[in-house]
Parts: structure tokens; C-alpha cells; sequence
């Protein structure tokens, strides 16, 4: 055992444990708890996190008790005999979070079962890497009635199951992520019964403009957060009709994510039009935006815009899209990201001359600039990422990166 400072593990561990509220079971650590009761013994009184590498890591402590356990984190689950195992320990937190090397029928079962543990589960983050078994809607089934946060990815999730899981009696649920899945007509969720569901995340998934219409008949007067990333990123996707949003009703958004969509300026202005007068969040990186597009951009509603990420969005003429851009009436923004956009001295002379009294954090990587570029703007070349910086143009800048 390795010694820190003169004392062994164990002596670190006995003088301090308070360490230990956030566990890794890793090396000399696990090998420690694995061997020493009276160290096992003293982390359950204050372990609240647990991560544990590989499933034989887990059930050297799956009988053991954990009054403090908050959350639970498995990596490298192989079989369903481990998640059999599991059920019968002595876990009794609110927050799972699975990584399968492959998830089987046995598996499913055994999660849905009556004697698995997590009665008042209130987070299950299930990842997979061979996908998810056909049984994955089964899940739908077990009754959680304090589930709030519920993740199903990397699993070629389809229509069909998820229609299953649409119809889940989960009325606290408010976090629902499908992302990397199958999804395309998104069948069933408008029939949801998740009341109080705040944010959904469809990532990755190849939805059509019946699955948009869907999802934007679903009532959701909580939702907050929307990821709609990477729906249309294949050459082969067809044109995603995004003037259905003004269809949609959720007063309370905020967030709004488009990444990814070879979305251009015709389909900016639609998204503009649909409103969402309480948008602080906008991400439309990995996009085609021109500056017709941008002219759109800077016409929407949303005076309350904190953060725009136009990361490797910006085509044709750069400084037209910079003079269009710093005309935008944005008394709140505070985070703007321009990575990868070919900016050069003279774009940046257009960006100049924007009136963002809020803006601390500018990010300007992967561009054409040098430190000489921003004295145009009045900053001192040798401290750019120090807290006084452009106090010319944005009081308020603490970071720029570039």
C-alpha cells in the first residue's frame, strides 16, 4: 500500500473520512475496502457517491449496507447474472446509472422485478453498447413512483418500445433522454402521462416531420429544456419542416437545441417565427447560417438570451455575419461561442461594435486571429485571458478564448 506523506491509505482514511462521501472503487482503494471490515465498515457511514469499474468490483459490496447512498454509478455490466446479484444487495439510493457491454432479456427482467431494491428510485441512466434488447419496454412496467430523470441511449431504441415507455405511469418523471436511439415518427407521445416533464432530450434520432408534428401536440406547459440535435444531420434526411413549432405550446421553454441540422436560413426563420418569447439558451452549432440567416437570428424575440453557441455554424461572407450579429439586442447575453467560424481582424472589428453590457465569456478558438488582432478592440495582448481585458467593448468580459 502506497504511503502519502508518511501514512498509509488507511491512516488517510481514518484521520479524514469525509473523503470518501464520493467513492471510485479503484486500486489500492478497492483493494483496501475489499480486505480491511473495519475501513468497509467506516466508508458506508459516509459514502453518498459510489462508482464501480466492473461488476466484479461489484459484488464484493452489493451485501453490504449504505445508509447514505445517494447515487450509484456500474460501468462494464457483462451479464445478467451481475444485475440478478445486484438486486439482492443492500442498495437502497435514488440515483442508477448502468453501462451495459450488453443488456439481455434475463437483464430487463431482473431490473422490472418486484425484488429489485430501488422502490423510491428517482434517476435510472441506463447506456448500452450492443444496444437494447426488444424487452427494453418492459421497464414501462415496474413502478417507480418517484422516478424523475430517466436515460435509454446508445440503444437503438424504435418507435414501437418507445411508444411502450410514452405510456409509463411515472407522474414525477421530469427528465427524459433518448438520445442515439431509432426514433423517427415518435409514436405514442402525445399520449404521454408525464405531467411534469420539464426536459427531453431526442438526440441523434433520424425524427421525421410526422414525428415533429407529434411532438409538438405533446402538452408540456413545464417544459423548459428541448434537444433537438443531430435529428437531421445525414445527407439522405429529408427537409425538416421546423414552422410546426409555432404549432407548440410550452410557455415556459428555455433551452433550445438544434446542432447539427444542415439547418439554413429559411428553416432559422421558422424557428424565429414560432416565438419562445423565454429562450436563455440557443444552440445552433454545426449549422449552414449565412447571413440572411443571421438577419433572422437577430430579429427573434428573445431578449432574455444568456448563452448563443454558433460553433462552426457561419458560412459566406464571415464579416457580414459579424456586422449582422452585433446588431443583436441581447441586454442579457453572457456567453457567446464563435469556435471555428474562419473570424479574421476585420470580422472582429464588426463584432467590435456590438452592445452586449453582460458578455463575460467570448469564445473565439479555432479562427483566424492573432493577439495582435485584438488590440483593435483596445485589449491588452499580454493578458487575454486575464480579467481585464476589451473593458471598451464588453465591461462585463472576464474570459476570451482564442
Amino acid at each position: 500500500m502506497a504511503a502519502i506523506s508518511g501514512l498509509s491509505l488507511a491512516d488517510v482514511l481514518h484521520q479524514a473520512p469525509s473523503i470518501l462521501k464520493w467513492l471510485q472503487l479503484y486500486g489500492s482503494l478497492h483493494a483496501l475496502l475489499a480486505t480491511n471490515t473495519c475501513m468497509r465498515h467506516l466508508a458506508q457511514q459516509y459514502v453518498t457517491r459510489i462508482t464501480i469499474p466492473d461488476q466484479s468490483h461489484m459484488l464484493t459490496f452489493a451485501q453490504d449496507r449504505w445508509p447514505n447512498l445517494q447515487s450509484m454509478r456500474f460501468k462494464s455490466v457483462q451479464d445478467s447474472n451481475a444485475v440478478a446479484e445486484l438486486s439482492q444487495g443492500g442498495w437502497q439510493n435514488s440515483t442508477l446509472e448502468l453501462t451495459f457491454a450488453k443488456l439481455d432479456h434475463d437483464a430487463i427482467v431482473a431490473l422490472r422485478s418486484d425484488t429489485w431494491p430501488w422502490q423510491m428510485l428517482n434517476d435510472l441512466a441506463v447506456y448500452c453498447e450492443k444496444g437494447l434488447p426488444v424487452e427494453v419496454h418492459m421497464l414501462s412496467l415496474r413502478q417507480w413512483p418517484l422516478l424523475e430523470s430517466l436515460t435509454l441511449c446508445c440503444g437503438k431504441l424504435d418507435d414501437a418500445q418507445a411508444s411502450v415507455i410514452f405510456r409509463a405511469d411515472w407522474p414525477l418523471l421530469q427528465n427524459l433522454r433518448l438520445g442515439d436511439n431509432c426514433l423517427t415518427n415518435l409514436e405514442g407521445v402525445e399520449h404521454h402521462r408525464f405531467p411534469q416533464l420539464k426536459s427531453v432530450c431526442l438526440e441523434n434520432n433520424p425524427v421525421s416531420n410526422t414525428g415533429l408534428r407529434r411532438l409538438v401536440s405533446a402538452q408540456w406547459p413545464k417544459l423548459t429544456s428541448l434537444d433537438l440535435s443531430h435529428i437531421a444531420s445525414r445527407p439522405d434526411s429529408p427537409t425538416i419542416a421546423w414552422h410546426q413549432l409555432i404549432e407548440a405550446d410550452w410557455p415556459m421553454l428555455s433551452s433550445m437545441d438544434f446542432r447539427g441540422n444542415r439547418m439554413e436560413a429559411f428553416m432559422l426563420k421558422n424557428i424565429v417565427e414560432a416565438g419562445f418569447c423565454s429562450i436563455r439558451k440557443l444552440n445552433l452549432s454545426y449549422n449552414w447560417l449565412d447571413s440572411v440567416a443571421v438577419g433572422h437570428l437577430v430579429k427573434g424575440p428573445w431578449m432574455q438570451l444568456h448563452n448563443l453557441y454558433l460553433k462552426n455554424a457561419l458560412y459566406g461572407s464571415i464579416t457580414d455575419c459579424l456586422v449582422l450579429l452585433s446588431t443583436g439586442d441581447w441586454p442579457q447575453l453572457e456567453v457567446l461561442w464563435l469556435r471555428g467560424n474562419e473570424v479574421d481582424a476585420t470580422a472582429l472589428s464588426a463584432l467590435a461594435k456590438s452592445k452586449w453590457p453582460s458578455l463575460y465569456y467570448l469564445n473565439l478558438t479555432n479562427n483566424r486571429l492573432s493577439r495582435d488582432d485584438f488590440r483593435l478592440m483596445g485589449a491588452d495582448a499580454a493578458c487575454m485571458k486575464t480579467r481585464d481585458m476589451c473593458r471598451n467593448v464588453w465591461p462585463k468580459l472576464h474570459v476570451l478564448d482564442y
